[in-house]
């Protein structure tokens, strides 16, 4: 199963701080494209003898096809249980010999695979040999898929019962109708996956076009190069994702914005669903759901802009 590694994303960040030197200077990143495609962004650092490496690609859940939701995040967890000619417990055993770190993460918008390892050529190039296998080859056995599934059936039937996650539901779809964001993965979906799914998935959206490798750390630009090139060579080139920008909402109304002006209480009242135009004062009749939508503000609103899909409305 591919582990969410906040903690490694935490040290990720932390290592380009120290690099930047504080809020002076910023670090010397180098960027590039692989022969076919990808996007490489590098950072050169001797500090210590580690190298971290990051590789994301345009394929979080809102790239699952209708009727398909939960696919992206079945695919991204069945990497690393099988790829090439090794199963889950020989990927295990081979990170472990290597001394590696390897996990990553997924959300709506793209999904990220993530490597630490020791920068000597030995350990260094072995894991960048596994991570490229898994991010290339991956083989989603059927043990594995069906654990998985069952798993995330699990999950899904508890959230069913908890209002919090029925209230997150219905607010994507109520603010992104007709909008992949708006598709969260149901039991009803995930239970009609199967692995030839994930294999579609994996080939249309884990392409060269849709990748980002990011390389920090005890390696030189020709040693980077080599490690970018040999993460992306066995992919597919692909297409590069279709980019929109929304400059407005449609179908939903912009309430009186003059009474007050924080950020939260103005996403509050310029996105719950469908109701005549009222002031803030008038939406706290709503309760419990218009608290709900100023506490989820903040992943949506930066200053003064309302992000949607790539794009903003200012209010």
């Amino acid at each position: 199963m591919m582990i969410s590694v906040s903690r490694f994303g935490a040290a990720f960040a932390l290592t380009l701080f120290g690099l930047c030197g504080g809020a002076h200077a910023g670090p010397a990143i180098q960027t590039w494209s692989t022969p076919n495609g990808a996007r490489v962004f590098y950072v050169e650092n001797h500090a210590l003898p580690l190298v971290d490496v990051q590789v994301d690609f345009r394929a979080g859940g809102a790239e699952s096809p209708a009727g398909k939701t939960g696919v992206a995040g079945l695919t991204h967890a069945l990497l690393d249980n099988g790829a090439g000619d090794l199963d889950e417990e020989a990927i295990a055993n081979r990170i472990a010999d290597l001394g590696a770190q390897m996990g990553g993460s997924a959300d709506m918008d793209r999904a990220s695979i993530t490597l630490r390892t020791l920068s000597s050529a030995a350990e260094r190039d072995g894991a960048v040999d596994l991570l490229a296998t898994v991010i290339q080859h991956p083989t989603f056995p059927a043990a594995s898929f069906e654990r998985e599934k069952a798993r995330t059936l699990a999950g899904l039937k508890e959230s069913d019962t908890q209002p919090d996650a029925i209230l997150s539901r219905r607010f994507a779809a109520a603010v992104f109708p007709g909008h992949p964001y708006g598709r969260l993965p149901t039991v009803d979906s995930v239970a009609a996956l199967n692995r030839d799914d994930l294999a579609a998935f994996h080939a249309r959206t884990y392409t060269a076009a849709r990748a980002v490798v990011s390389i920090v750390g005890d390696v030189s630009r020709a040693e980077a190069e080599a490690m970018a090139a040999k993460l992306t060579a066995d992919l597919p080139r692909g297409e590069a994702p279709a980019t929109s920008v929304n400059t407005v909402l449609p179908g939903w109304i912009v309430t009186d914005m003059t009474q007050r002006s924080v950020n939260n209480e103005k996403f509050a009242g310029a996105v719950l669903p469908r109701i005549p135009a009222r002031r803030w004062g008038e939406i706290d009749d709503f309760g419990g759901i218009a608290v709900y939508l100023a506490s989820a503000a903040s992943a949506y609103t930066t200053g003064e802009q309302f992000v949607i899909d790539g794009g903003y409305t200012k209010f």
